[in-house]
C-alpha cells in the first residue's frame, strides 16, 4: 500500500493522503484538511505519486492508476538518471502500432503528426473504458539533489507532448547539466544561466521548456 499524495487544483496545493492510516483514498470531503488544521479542502483533487528514477516509478504507478479517479498525475523528481514513462501516458499498443502499421484514417505511413494524432485518441480510448493513465506531468527537481540532465527532462517532456499531457516544470535545480540557448546559434552551459537557487525561474530555462506550465482540464 503507498501514500497517495493530492493535488486540489482550487487550491494549487499539495495534499498527502497516508492510506494505511486513512484507509483507501477517496475523493475530497470534509476529510481532506491542510497540515490537519481547520482549512477544508474542497477539489477538485486528483490523486498522485512523486518518484525519483525508473524503479520507483514502476513500483508507484501501477498502484496509482488502480485508484478510481477522474484523472492520475506523477511528479517526477530528475537528478537519478533517465526515465522512460511512455507506457503510463500513451497505452503500450500504440508504441507498437506506430512501428509496425499506419494509422487507421489513412494508408500513409506514420509520420510525426499521424503517430501524435493517434496516441492521443488511443488514450481517449483507453480511458473511457475505465482503465488509467497518467494525466499531468508535474516535474520538480530537488534543490539539495544531484545535478538534473537538461536532455532527460526535453525526452520526458517530448513523451507527454506527444500523449497530449500537460506539463509542468516547478524547478530544474541549481546546477543543471546541458545546454541553453541565449542567441541565434549561440549556446552555454546550463549552469552559468541558471542563477535562481531552485532553479525555479522559466526566464532561466531553455526555451524549449519555459512553456511547461501547464495545468489539466479539471471538472
Amino acid at each position: 500500500m503507498i501514500d497517495v499524495l493530492g493535488w486540489c487544483f482550487g487550491c494549487k496545493r499539495e495534499l498527502r493522503w497516508n492510506a494505511e492510516q486513512n484507509g483507501k483514498w477517496r475523493p475530497p470531503t470534509e476529510h481532506w484538511r491542510f497540515g490537519g488544521g481547520a482549512e477544508i479542502c474542497r477539489g477538485p483533487v486528483w490523486p498522485g505519486v512523486r518518484a525519483h528514477d525508473q524503479a520507483e516509478a514502476d513500483r508507484l504507478i501501477p498502484e496509482l492508476l488502480a485508484v478510481e479517479s477522474p484523472g492520475h498525475w506523477l511528479e517526477w523528481v530528475p537528478g537519478r538518471g533517465k526515465i522512460n514513462l511512455s507506457g503510463y501516458l500513451t497505452p503500450d499498443f500504440v508504441a507498437h502500432y506506430r512501428e509496425t502499421d499506419a494509422s487507421p484514417s489513412t494508408t500513409a505511413p506514420p509520420n510525426e503528426e499521424t503517430g501524435i494524432a493517434v496516441a492521443q485518441i488511443a488514450r481517449a480510448a483507453y480511458k473511457e473504458r475505465g482503465h488509467g493513465l497518467i494525466d499531468w506531468l508535474r516535474i520538480s527537481a530537488d534543490p539539495d539533489g544531484p545535478p538534473v540532465n537538461i536532455d532527460h527532462v526535453r525526452a520526458v517532456v517530448a513523451e507527454a507532448r506527444e500523449a497530449g499531457v500537460p506539463v509542468w516544470i516547478e524547478r530544474l535545480g541549481p546546477h543543471p547539466r546541458g545546454e541553453i540557448g541565449i542567441g541565434r546559434d549561440i549556446v552555454v552551459p546550463a549552469a552559468a544561466v541558471i542563477k535562481d537557487p531552485a532553479g525555479s525561474d522559466p526566464a532561466e530555462w531553455p526555451r524549449d521548456l519555459r512553456r511547461c506550465r501547464e495545468l489539466p482540464e479539471v471538472e
